[in-house]
């Protein structure tokens, strides 16, 4: 299945029963066969019978603000989450002794992802430092102290990664984000913004509810997508970034300077997007069986599995921890 990425203004219609979009000097029909997602970067209008069609072929539409930031989605599917998935969702977050376990697996799970990757990139790193800080992600109590373990850890792994990177047009120097201050920063919000929008259409599709969520703060309606992600953003997002700055892919015309940010330009997100995409259809082996998947289908068994656990037909929740 392919996603559609819009980048420039304009009016997405229905017509003859495929879609057609409408810019200021082009007219273009869009293949509707074996899409999933439309991701709209730009100002795009669109009506009813644009959104039916949508509805008919299952097609999600993702909307992201000026500054490429996530704002929402249109998930075609019919929402009737299973009532026993539901209630079951809401009592692993109401038990707080549950809510702190699945909390602690997703942040196992990222903490362990984030170390392969210094692994995988051959880092040199103290093992005892790591080690205590998983020790303290065990002794806390609540989600708020994990949240607290989580962020010395991410100090630890950002302070590595410009020896990573190792481009000396593009220095990272430390994690920012509203707004990102340099072109690094400006490329892992990006890629976080779009993979939530991938979360987001999955966590649908295996119906579970995207508003109740164990280790982000549940004001927000997307906070179990939220969740997930932390457990692939390491494999995913973040080696797309190592690995694009390290081959030299960006120059400095891929970046803008605005509101006293940098951000991708068109062309940078264009960039991004094509090794995004062969990232998510890219195929591995998953635990020695000799079983293909791809990084989507991984998010998605993911998100069975925590189903599975929530609805107890699995007597334990181990999120995606990548052997090495």
């Amino acid at each position: 299945m392919d996603n559609i990425y819009i980048f420039s203004d304009g009016e997405l219609r229905k017509k003859n029963n495929t879609i057609e979009f409408i810019s200021k000097n082009n007219k273009k029909i869009l293949p509707i066969n074996n899409v999933q997602d439309i991701k709209v970067f730009s100002n795009v209008s669109f009506n009813n019978k644009f959104l039916a069609l949508l509805t008919k072929y299952k097609i999600a539409l993702h909307v992201f603000s000026y500054y490429k930031n996530y704002m929402g989605s249109y998930i075609p599917d019919d929402l009737n989450y299973e009532g026993k998935t539901l209630l079951n969702q809401v009592n692993n977050y109401q038990i707080y002794e549950k809510r702190l376990y699945l909390a602690k697996m997703i942040i196992f799970s990222a903490i362990n992802n984030m170390k392969n990757n210094l692994k995988l990139y051959k880092i040199n790193y103290d093992e005892n430092k790591i080690k205590k800080i998983i020790i303290k992600l065990n002794e806390v109590e609540s989600t708020d102290q994990i949240m607290i373990v989580e962020a010395e850890f991410r100090r630890f792994y950002y302070s590595n990664f410009d020896n990573i990177i190792n481009n000396k047009n593009f220095k990272f120097e430390k994690r920012s984000k509203r707004p990102p201050q340099n072109e690094i920063n400006s490329v892992i919000s990006f890629g976080n913004s779009v993979f939530y929008s991938e979360c987001v259409r999955i966590i649908n599709k295996v119906r579970l509810f995207n508003c109740i969520g164990y280790l982000h703060s549940n004001e927000r309606n997307n906070s179990l997508s939220l969740d997930i992600s932390e457990i692939f953003k390491p494999i995913i997002i973040d080696r797309l970034v190592f690995d694009l700055f390290k081959n030299n892919e960006f120059n400095k015309k891929d970046f803008q300077k605005m509101k006293n940010g940098i951000y991708l330009s068109t062309s940078g997100k264009k960039k991004f997007i094509k090794s995004y995409d062969e990232k998510l259809k890219e195929t591995f082996i998953l635990n020695n069986n000799n079983k293909h998947i791809s990084y989507r289908e991984l998010i998605e068994n993911e998100l069975y599995s925590l189903k599975n656990y929530i609805n107890k037909q699995e007597p334990n929740y181990i999120p995606f921890m990548e052997r090495m």
